[in-house]
């Protein structure tokens, strides 16, 4: 394996991580841990209770009880979720979805015996906004979780049918969202060795079409006859589509 392949082993590995790693950080309901006072007597007694809350799932029993965070949003008119957490969410998805399909395709090229400068800008140039959505979605998650926003999670459901006394549940980070932050700082890393790689190649190209136009013709190319070999002004060196300035008489062009 020469170093151009290794390089692109190494970027499809490193997508196909970014994707696991992205997509299995969204079922996780560990991006915040909410610490909520609750009552079954209308205030009069105090309990307090934690719970573990996702990007798309929240935890609300000890046998992980998973609820959809969006049909939770859907279920209320009011305003349950904060609108850098719903930003958040459409990041991240977004970033996701756009990653694993980005990782079939490196793999399907990565399996082809030729190379393309346009295949691999298609990556890299695919890979900038992916990669620019996770990181954004994992911002606004941050965001979400450390700036108050009094008139949030007010239809927050509580476990086991308590009454919530406070709207505003006390909030920290959680290792669901160290997680996702991770997964964006491999696809970051992917995309510059993308980037490189197209760079490389597109050079490679380059370099290969000029020795072309520059190299001597040959017999074959130019049709004289097996004893020479056609050489522009002498010098052995020369554009190869150039024609003939002086074809010998009954001597046929092949252009």
């Amino acid at each position: 394996m020469n170093g151009y392949s290794l390089v692109q082993l190494i970027k499809t590995v490193l997508l196909g991580a970014t994707a696991v790693i992205s997509g299995g950080s969204l079922t996780l309901p560990f991006w915040y841990e909410f610490e909520i006072q609750i009552s079954w007597d209308g205030g009069r007694t105090m309990q307090t209770k934690k719970m573990d809350v996702g990007l798309f799932y929240t935890d609300q029993g000890d046998n992980i009880n998973l609820i959809d965070n969006i049909m939770i949003d859907k279920a209320s008119n009011l305003k349950t979720f904060p609108p850098m957490f719903r930003i958040a969410q459409i990041f991240f998805g977004l970033g996701d979805t756009a990653v694993f399909v980005l990782f079939i395709a490196s793999l399907i090229y990565f399996c082809r015996k030729y190379k393309s400068a346009t295949g691999e800008i298609c990556l890299a140039a695919g890979l900038l906004p992916a990669s620019l959505s996770l990181v954004l979605g994992v911002v606004f998650a941050v965001l979400a979780g450390i700036v108050e926003d009094k008139s949030a999670w007010n239809a927050f459901p509580v476990p086991d049918n308590f009454m919530q006394v406070k709207a505003d549940p006390k909030i920290s980070l959680g290792i669901g969202l160290y997680i996702a932050a991770f997964s964006a700082v491999l696809s970051l890393v992917s995309l510059a060795i993308a980037w490189l790689q197209a760079c490389i190649m597109c050079k490679h190209v380059e370099e290969v079409r000029y020795q072309m136009l520059n190299a001597p013709l040959t017999e074959d190319e130019r049709g004289v006859g097996p004893a020479q070999v056609y050489k522009f002004g002498g010098q052995g060196r020369g554009f190869r589509y150039d024609g003939y300035s002086k074809p010998e008489k009954g001597m046929e062009v092949d252009f």
